[in-house]
């Protein structure tokens, strides 16, 4: 019976979660009339087998993405960036900086989720749907850093576009940046794409280890400066740790990405 009750207490915690998406430990042990130790005891459970995870902005619990294993069983209308938005909103709030989701497109690199700063906005610069050669800012050029050599010989041969005084144009330029990357496992650039904006991007890759876009943190180069990078890059490299996780148990190929976002 005490492992009956047990699980019942679990079910009711995880029931209130139908109710809204965010809960802390103190207001779920008044609505279920548990003791904040049980209920600790159940969330921490959950958190670890990714049914839940922690906000660590406001430090309360909301819905990992486990919990669409289930969603996608009766509701094939669950994209891929409904499923990490939140992610992306969470990383926003934690560095005070607008984040982004790339796709690789061929050669292009298009914007399809923008989670902007509460601090300052730059929607305008990363406008869903916005499409650029990979060769120029830290979101594409993560990118073009692990697609085949074929592609990247034809990106080479195409007409280049000068975005910024910064924008790498040569052969050169543009192989020197994609060593750092392959070397590091992300990039910054500062004004290359956009004129006193600093990018700060991680690679995404799907489940065969074909790369299919990137995560970007973005923001003004006075407050994105060199004494920031690597906080920021740890924030970023946190979340891409827990997409790569759901990508591979879902198995999604750039073949079949199509049905995700």
């Amino acid at each position: 019976m005490g492992e009956l009750k047990s699980l019942v207490n679990a079910i009711q915690v995880l029931e209130l979660f139908k109710k809204k998406s965010s809960w802390g430990v103190r207001e779920i042990s008044r609505e279920v009339n548990l003791g904040t130790t049980v209920v600790h005891r159940i969330l921490s459970t959950f958190e670890t087998m990714g049914y839940l995870v922690v906000n660590e902005v406001t430090k309360q619990y909301e819905v990992g993405f486990k919990m669409y294993e289930f969603s996608w069983m009766f509701k094939e209308s669950i994209s891929f960036v409904d499923i990490v938005r939140p992610y992306m909103k969470d990383l926003s709030n934690k560095v005070g900086e607008t984040t982004f989701l790339t796709w690789r497109d061929d050669l292009y690199g298009t914007s399809i989720a923008v989670e902007e700063s509460k601090v300052q906005s730059i929607r305008f610069i990363f406008d869903i749907g916005s499409k650029r050669l990979l060769h120029a800012g830290a979101s594409n050029l993560v990118i073009l850093a692990f697609v085949p050599e074929e592609d990247l010989a034809r990106l080479l041969d195409e007409q280049l576009v000068k975005f910024t005084d910064y924008t790498p144009m040569t052969k050169e330029e543009i192989l020197q940046r994609l060593t750092i990357i392959r070397e590091q496992g992300w990039y910054c650039t500062f004004g290359e794409a956009t004129k006193d904006v600093t990018g700060i991007a991680v690679p995404i890759f799907d489940c065969r280890n074909e790369v299919m876009g990137s995560f970007t943190i973005a923001g003004p180069t006075y407050r994105l400066h060199e004494g920031t990078i690597q906080e920021n890059v740890a924030s970023l490299l946190e979340m891409k740790e827990v997409v790569q996780r759901y990508i591979i148990d879902f198995k999604i190929t750039r073949q079949n990405i199509n049905q995700y976002t």
